[in-house]
């Protein structure tokens, strides 16, 4: 589970992140877009579509500084090369 503390940064970084982390976020939410855990609260608004392993919004969780940040480790090989 998530820290607070991890969970300010990930938005943090969502809202202005370098161009390193604006590739790593694309590459993890390639994942999720095809992963059977990511659910649409509201129709396919970014901020309502969540990680239903642990219920963070995937837009923000994919800024996550967190290496293994994947409750299911779906993101650890792409997390390896970063």
């Amino acid at each position: 589970m998530y820290k607070f503390e991890e969970i300010i940064k990930a938005w943090v970084t969502k809202w202005n992140p370098t161009e390193r982390e604006r590739e790593l976020s694309k590459l993890r939410l390639e994942i999720c877009a095809t992963c059977p855990s990511r659910k649409e609260m509201l129709g396919d608004v970014r901020l309502f579509v969540i990680c239903n392993e642990c219920g963070c919004p995937l837009e923000a969780k994919s800024h996550t500084p967190v290496k293994g940040g994947c409750p299911l480790g779906k993101w650890d090989s792409i997390d390896k090369k970063f």
